[in-house]
């Protein structure tokens, strides 16, 4: 090969911008150490210390590349379903904030809680969290905040890759949330992370500085910006202000005023305000009302959130009776109420819930705040007051008194929530405080708190112990629950009968809920096997039924018995409920018995159909001698005609009133025959009993829960028999590990050591426990549990443990840890130096270069094998270029190279290089250390990837085309695997066109390699296909396959034969996936078979009369969801069974839109134009306007035309909607049609003129349109936007017609729906021409943000808000 030098040559690119460096000196590189050596820190000392973690999980890398790659790769649709569902919870958060200046609690946990389980959370994601952390919270006191604060930080440091944004908004957090902040030990954290502060920080340092009265330290941050051209803003000047009132120091106050004033900063409200807050701080209430007298003379009026903002500064600083002085002064303009809303629940935490109390109470009783409140609007207002009560410390007596006197002023329903929150939270004490309160009352002035029937249910999805405590609390204070609904939502949400009987069901729900009695579960029970209306249910109520004393009301259950015999087409249960009552035939319980008889009976008589049941129950009876009640009998007799029924009953008395048919010994062989056929029929389906709770969870076979509760369940459920299983316990202390919850798995491991001595923790249950603490920023608590337990280990556990100690800055106990290693007495698995690189790149990231080398010699000494140190080489370069330090990078790049004949970070350093276009050392790099260490061929290539990377595409292509250079598979995938990775997609396009003269080149594997990243972009695979052909390539069957599944998932035609390939089992693709060799070539054809589903085996059945009404009695069923009443009325109609469809279909309002459509079909294609009448007729008009049946009714015939027009009116549009195409073609051959129409419009006939401007739209005749439409005298004028196939169409409706308000936005309308791929072109041309972005469809507005600069996304996120409000609203 030539000389590698001359064909790298000049670097003759337009040369990047020059790098921005800060400097204190000549050639002093300044970063934060500096700024932290110059800070006066004597005052922080007891600063608590916030610790910052530079290290991110590989997850957070790989997300942070997908992030960067999203505009160019298409991601994991997985991923992208997730993020937005995240997105759309976090810009509700937003718009609420912006509008209302707070936001609610529960979304923010739900948020954080989500990106926990996920373990993602993108860069801008995590910047809104943090925002909404602190001021936003108004509901949260700061000490609640702050602890939700630091667990957000320590998850975010673990998922996201965190920049200097994201510290600024912590800064920012700590302000707002009044934690104290070590500053030295943020900034060499911050450091730590591989970011510089800049003007931003450095202005919430100043704050913090100032907050605290420390203008030493704020001054010492204002050099710093001087010497680095920072320009101080309004907000540093704020700060100030607030450090010198603080101070009490009213010189440096007026002197810093003066600046401003001369700075054209004139001090306002903000300015006012910050100083009033400082004054409060200190107690310094002669400085507040000075400051307050100044504002008034200058004129600055302070707004409501300014007083607000005073009273709380006051309120926290115990000088809560000074602020209640200021109430009256508060100006109660346009925003009061928000600022109060967002005011008063600091005041009550601060403990001034007296003044805040009476500040709502003013509020509410004013003039303008009820003024136009009805007493029904009332209702729902304060329930933010009660709720922040519950939260706070509120004496139980004073919060009772005070939500009472709400309630007198009609604010009924914050009461209601008062007791919700205070079960919620555990707060029995205001529960009874309440009742107290209420029982003061005198009986015609009782509190009516209405049915909280729901929220004992919700607290029972709990546990059933909530449930019970939950109905007591409420009950007490005179809420009514309705006991029934209650136990049936117990026994739905516990039965499994996986796992339980009905009859441990009932001990179980009867055991927790003392308070509701048997006979109420057994009726609950009863009833929730029966709904089920399945063999199986009815297999385990027969079992219930039969081995326990069941009680049950007949009256409740009746309709559930026979609706159940008649579905499952099994007698069954009603024998088994009827011998039940047999057993107890006394003469006390004779007169209910005949009632449960009659009940059920009667129940049979209720609806034709379930005659044929009771025939069956009745033969059933008198097979078993069980018999009927003469009463019962003689009754139903009289009310019925049939004969048979009548002989059955005539038998069945008989047999009741013979008493020599059942003793003792035939009622015991009955009922051992009954169980005995229940054993048989759930054999004969299948079933088996449940597993008693005694004898479940043995062994290790039993499926393992994935959740930790259910975990625990299992767990709970195994203690009681006094077992511990080690396979549960080990997954325990896993699931509490990866929950990041160490303690708790130590904990809990030790409690299982204590039970079972035995018990040691494997390797990697050790290292899950320890990388859990070290996620949590805990390394001490690593070592102390290593130590301990660590008595063999995973290699890299130790590694891990060093790294986090780097992270937390201890390098000592790195050095240490390192030194000591092989451990005395312990047992290591899976000996591998290499993962020792983790520990090097964290100073590395940090650029220190003495520890990456001090830890280096340490690991050098300790590792025998030399080989292995070559993984180990990187970070000692990279801390130099992370430092901006080439000299030092290209010295140590030298070093290492020789001595290890290895080129560590060589891309790295060659990529800096080639930025700076430093050609001297670039051709000593290549020349003398990379070809001499790692051969010419792959410095080529590293070269080719470099260039390619920089843009430098003619460079690359030297490369590519240097003599002698041979195809190296091995770099090629790497190399395109990289820019797929970084989605760079026009690198890997330049990489595989250049590569086409390399000797050897393998041209299919690489067009395959590029057609499977592009697999999403069939443009460019239409490119990809022309490259192919235009370099002669015979493609491979598997690259024409991926080509042909690109084209048809596109909906475009595949440009060559299919026939030998197999397209039908083309997955979606995944750009970070693509497969790194061409898969084996494909030699089977796969034959499919076509399968008949069996809707189309019951669309070829007939149906009988019977048949066809127990189906529409079937589908009249609450349970049934649409999908499967609509197969329902589908077999009515393919069965021909049409006007019972109809009445099923009107039945449920016609919602079910597409069989309402097979039946109008169907109706008309087999000429029922009688039934098709009666059925249109019986259709309200707003459906018959969305079905529009009567073009079914009146079939197109273009002799018709003219008399469908004619007919038509301006009221009633809907006799001409004919099809306009084939009214088109009609009128080309028979040019009398337009005449007759065009005689019409004449005479001023609206229908016509429509018609003839529509088709003048369709043919794009300019002037016809024009005039027609002129002549359309209807203010909203619809129906022109036809044959809009392309973008002329809508450029010609705007154009001719003046881009009209109506017809920009309808024309837009259609346009996007028919081509959504072009949405930015259609919404630029006609926002351009006046397109009200409101009338667009909420699908293409999505579309619209989610492109890449587009200018209008503020008003498209607005418009989405208000209607994701107004259908909230609605569902509400």
């Amino acid at each position: 090969m030539s000389s590698l030098g001359l064909r790298v040559g000049r670097l003759a690119l337009p040369r990047m911008g020059a790098r921005v460096s800060r400097t204190a000196g000549k050639g002093q590189l300044v970063i934060p150490a500096h700024l932290i050596r110059m800070v006066n820190v004597q005052q922080q000392q007891q600063a608590r210390s916030f610790v910052l973690c530079s290290s991110r999980c590989a997850q957070a890398q790989v997300q942070q590349a997908y992030e960067s790659n999203s505009s160019g790769v298409e991601g994991n649709a997985a991923i992208n379903s997730t993020d937005a569902q995240l997105d759309k919870n976090l810009y509700k958060m937003d718009m609420e904030l912006r509008k209302f200046g707070r936001i609610r609690i529960n979304e923010l946990d739900e948020a954080i809680q989500f990106i926990r389980r996920r373990g993602v959370c993108s860069s801008t994601q995590a910047l809104l969290l943090l925002r909404f952390c602190g001021n936003a919270c108004t509901d949260d006191s700061k000490q609640d905040r702050r602890k939700r604060v630091e667990e957000l930080i320590s998850t975010l440091y673990s998922i996201t890759k965190l920049d200097v944004s994201h510290f600024n908004a912590i800064l920012k957090l700590h302000m707002d949330n009044g934690e104290k902040v070590e500053v030295s030990k943020f900034l060499t954290d911050m450091e730590g992370a591989g970011c510089l502060p800049n003007r931003v920080t450095y202005n919430y340092l100043i704050g913090l500085y100032c907050m605290e009265g420390n203008i030493t330290g704020a001054t010492t941050v204002l050099e710093q910006m001087k010497e680095e051209g920072m320009a101080i803003n309004e907000s540093v000047f704020h700060s100030l202000l607030y450090g010198h009132v603080y101070n009490k120091d009213k010189e440096s106050t007026n002197e810093t005023l003066d600046i401003m004033a001369n700075s054209n900063l004139l001090p306002g409200a903000e300015t006012y305000t910050w100083m009033l807050q400082a004054a409060a701080k200190v107690q310094d209430w002669d400085r507040v009302e000075e400051l307050l007298q100044e504002a008034v003379e200058k004129e600055i009026r302070l707004d409501a959130g300014d007083h607000f903002k005073l009273l709380v500064s006051l309120c926290e600083s115990g000088m809560g009776a000074k602020a209640e002085t200021l109430t009256e002064k508060i100006p109660r303009q346009m925003g009061y109420f928000q600022e109060m809303r967002n005011s008063l629940p600091a005041i009550i935490f601060a403990g001034n819930a007296e003044m805040a109390f009476q500040l709502y109470e003013d509020f509410a009783n004013s003039v303008g705040a009820n003024g136009n409140k009805s007493a029904e609007q009332k209702r729902t207002d304060g329930i933010f007051f009660t709720n922040i009560l519950v939260k706070s410390n509120v004496e139980p007596e004073k919060a009772a008194e005070m939500v009472m006197k709400l309630y007198d002023n009609g604010q009924t329903q914050q009461l209601k929530s008062f007791v919700m929150r205070s079960i919620e939270s555990d707060r029995r004490d205001y529960i009874q405080a309440l009742h107290n309160e209420m029982s003061k009352r005198p009986e015609e002035n009782k509190v009516q708190l209405g049915d909280m029937t729901n929220f004992v249910i919700l607290q029972g999805f709990k546990s059933l112990s909530e449930c019970a405590m939950a109905m007591k609390d409420v009950q007490s204070v005179g809420c009514f629950v309705q006991i029934p609904k209650v136990a049936r939502a117990m026994i739905n949400h516990n039965y499994d009968s996986n796992t339980m009987t009905p009859g441990a069901l009932f001990n179980y729900v009867a055991s927790e809920l003392k308070d509701i009695s048997f006979a109420t579960i057994n009726n609950q029970l009863i009833l929730h096997l029966l709904s089920r209306n399945t063999p199986q249910a009815n297999q385990e109520l027969n079992g219930f039924l039969l081995n326990t004393p069941a009680r049950f009301n007949a009256t409740i259950v009746k309709h559930s018995l026979v609706t159940n015999a008649h579905v499952v087409k099994s007698t069954d249960v009603i024998i088994n409920i009827l011998f039940k009552l047999k057993l107890n035939n006394s003469e006390d319980s004779t007169q209910k018995n005949e009632e449960v008889y009659r009940d059920i009976f009667m129940a049979l008589t209720e609806e034709k159909v379930l005659i044929n049941v009771m025939k069956e129950v009745l033969k059933d009876l008198n097979n078993y001698k069980i018999g009927v009640p003469r009463a019962v009998a003689d009754q139903l007799t009289e009310k019925l005609e049939d004969s048979e029924i009548k002989d059955l009953f005539a038998q069945a008395v008989k047999d009741y009133e013979d008493d020599s048919i059942w003793t003792t010994e035939s009622i015991q062989q009955f009922l051992e025959l009954r169980k005995q056929n229940h054993k048989e029929e759930n054999k004969r389906l299948g079933l088996q009993a449940p597993v008693p709770e005694s004898r479940r969870y043995q062994g290790n076979n039993f499926p393992m829960p994935e959740d930790l509760n259910g975990m625990f369940a299992i767990k709970k459920i195994i203690a009681k028999r006094g077992d511990t299983n080690l396979k549960l316990e080990n997954n325990i202390i896993k699931g509490l590990a990866a929950a990041d919850k160490p303690g708790e798995a130590v904990l809990e491991m030790e409690e299982v050591m204590e039970k079972v001595p035995s018990f040691g923790i494997n390797p990697t249950r050790l290292d899950d426990v320890v990388n859990s603490f070290n996620r949590l920023n805990k390394p001490e608590e690593a070592w102390e549990f290593f130590n301990k337990y660590g008595n063999e280990h995973f290699h890299n556990t130790i590694i891990n443990i060093c790294a986090s100690f780097a992270k937390k800055g201890n390098h000592d106990k790195v050095l240490e840890i390192l030194r000591s290693f092989p451990m005395e007495g312990k047992k290591t698995i899976n000996l591998d130096f290499r993962r020792s690189v983790d520990i090097l790149k964290v100073y590395a990231n940090a650029g220190d270069v003495d520890k990456v080398e001090e830890t280096f010699q340490v690991l050098e000494e300790k590792i025998t094998n030399k080989g292995l140190m070559k993984s180990l080489l990187p970070p000692l370069i990279e801390v130099h270029l992370n430092r901006d330090d080439m000299n030092g990078a290209l010295a140590a790049f030298e070093k290492y190279a020789r001595k290890y004949r290895f080129c560590p970070a060589r891309d790295a350093l060659m990529t800096r290089l080639v930025q700076e276009e430093n050609v001297d050392d670039l051709q000593k790099c290549i020349a003398d250390l990379s070809i001499s260490v790692a051969g010419e061929e792959l410095t080529l290539y590293s070269l080719t990837y470099i260039f390619l990377l920089q843009e430098r595409r003619s460079q690359a292509k030297k490369m590519l085309e240097t003599p002698g250079l041979m195809y190296n598979l091995k770099e090629f995938n790497r190399m395109m695997q990289l820019f797929v990775k970084q989605g760079r997609l026009d690198c890997l396009e330049d990489l595989v066109v250049m590569s086409k003269n390399v000797f050897g080149c393998d041209r299919d594997h690489l067009f395959y390699y590029w057609v499977k990243a592009e697999a999403n972009n069939i443009d460019k695979i239409e490119e990809i296909w022309m490259q192919i052909q235009d370099e002669g390539h015979a493609p491979s069957v598997d690259l024409k396959t991926e080509v042909a599944r690109a084209f048809t998932k596109a909906g475009k035609q595949v440009p060559f034969d299919t026939t030998d390939l197999v397209l039908a089992v083309a997955q979606p693709v995944k750009v970070q996936e693509v497969a790194m060799e061409t898969p084996k070539k494909t030699t089977k054809k796969i034959k499919e078979k076509k399968r008949v589903s069996n809707t189309e085996k019951v669309a070829t059945a007939t149906m009988t009369d019977e048949e066809s009404d127990k189906l529409v009695q079937s589908l009249k069923s609450e349970t049934l969801t649409d999908k499967e009443r609509h197969a329902g009325v589908d077999e009515l109609i393919k069965a021909g069974r049409l006007e019972q469809a109809g009445q099923v279909l009107a039945d449920n309002d016609y919602r079910l839109k597409i069989a309402v459509r097979n039946l109008i079909t169907r109706l008309s294609k087999t000429n029922q134009r009688e039934v098709l009448e009666k059925f249109i007729e019986s259709m309200p008009q707003k459906h018959r306007n969305y079905f529009k049946p009567y073009e079914y009714l009146n079939p197109f015939h273009p002799s018709k035309i003219v008399e469908k027009v004619r007919a038509a009116s301006e009221d009633n549009l809907v006799l001409m909607d004919s099809n306009i195409v084939e009214v088109n073609k009609a009128v080309k051959e028979d040019p009398s049609i337009k005449k007759d129409l065009e005689s019409l419009a004449s005479s001023g006939h609206l229908p016509a003129v429509i018609m003839l401007g529509k088709l003048a739209a369709l043919e794009t005749d300019a002037e016809a349109l024009v005039r027609y439409w002129n002549m359309d005298t209807r203010e909203e004028k619809k129906g022109y936007c036809l044959n809009m196939k392309n973008f002329d169409q809508l450029r010609f409706l705007c154009d001719t017609l003046n881009n009209d308000a109506g017809i920009v936005n309808a024309a837009t309308k259609v346009s996007l729906l028919i081509h959504p791929e072009k949405t930015r072109e259609i919404l630029e041309f006609s926002l351009q021409r006046g397109l009200d972005l409101s009338t667009v469809l909420t699908s293409a507005l999505k579309k619209a943000l989610a492109l890449d600069d587009f200018p209008h996304k503020d008003e498209i996120e607005s418009i989405l808000k208000q209607r994701e409000e107004k259908k909230e609203k609605q569902e509400s």
